[in-house]
């Protein structure tokens, strides 16, 4: 059974986008998302919607994105 989540504006989202194309290295999306938890140890994840896209990089090739919405309250 889920617990009440309180009032929505109790309810905050994070987004971290990074992109794998010419001249970035962002490395892995997972780290990134693990370097924001640590730096916020009060959120309480609720969901975590995560995509990919493709897009063109500065040498004219299709690269990968991703990105990732975390929905999530402070306690």
């Amino acid at each position: 059974m889920n617990k009440v989540m309180g009032p929505a504006s109790e309810i905050k989202t994070h987004q971290i986008e990074i992109f794998h194309g010419a001249f970035t290295n962002s490395g892995p999306i997972n780290t990134h998302i693990n370097r924001w938890l640590a730096l916020c140890p009060e959120a309480q994840i609720i969901d975590m919607k995560y995509t990919t896209y493709t897009l063109p990089d500065a040498n004219g090739e299709m690269s990968l994105g991703e990105t990732v919405l975390i929905i999530y309250k402070e306690v």
